[in-house]
């Protein structure tokens, strides 16, 4: 995040955690309702936001890292698995 020229701040730390956290595939819902308990539980809107920063930073990345669209189209990440902002956003749609 601070390579990107962001702040790594209280609330987007907490949406970093639920997302390791989770076993799998979790709603902004559920992050910001902590984890059922397991983590403090944030602002439902600032969590959509951060979200949003989190997929437009692995999207950035992404469209730079030279793997070209088909790969990063097809998993939404280069490595061909889902990055957990992007998992979270998808599942809470």
């Amino acid at each position: 995040m601070r390579a990107c020229g962001l702040r790594l701040s209280a609330s987007r730390r907490l949406v970093l955690e639920a997302l390791f956290a989770a076993a799998g595939p979790v709603s902004a819902e559920a992050i910001a309702d902590g984890l059922a308990g397991r983590l403090p539980p944030a602002d439902l809107a600032s969590t959509y936001r951060n979200l949003e920063t989190l997929e437009r930073i692995a999207s950035s990345a992404t469209s730079t890292s030279g793997t070209g669209p088909a790969a990063t189209r097809s998993s939404g990440h280069p490595s061909g698995n889902t990055s957990p902002a992007t998992a979270a956003t998808r599942s809470s749609r």
